[in-house]
């Protein structure tokens, strides 16, 4: 009987970028800080396909959670007017990948 992955299997990007939205979220209370993390973290060739649901996850977590979620999209240089954008909306716009 073999237990445990014994290092021999490929990092599954999907539960990556799983790990990395819950850790944006737990930690969004730090503001810019964590957002400047995940944009270095999603970099990685294969958690393309996972950016954006990232993002979105982080966003809202942002919106929700923080205490001044307009103040740290400053600190980050997202372009936001309140009340015409959304935080979540704004932060999700400024990371989307160019189509």
């Amino acid at each position: 009987m073999h237990s445990g992955l014994g290092g021999t299997h490929t990092p599954d990007p999907g539960l990556h970028a799983q790990l990395l939205a819950l850790e944006a979220r737990a930690s969004i209370l730090e503001g810019a800080s964590t957002l400047h993390w995940l944009a270095e973290e999603l970099r990685a060739p294969a958690l393309a396909a996972f950016r954006g649901g990232v993002w979105r996850e982080a966003a809202q977590a942002l919106e929700a959670l923080h205490p001044d979620p307009a103040a740290v999209l400053r600190d980050l240089g997202v372009p936001f007017q309140a009340g015409l954008t959304r935080v979540s909306d704004a932060l999700r716009l400024h990371h989307a990948d160019p189509a």
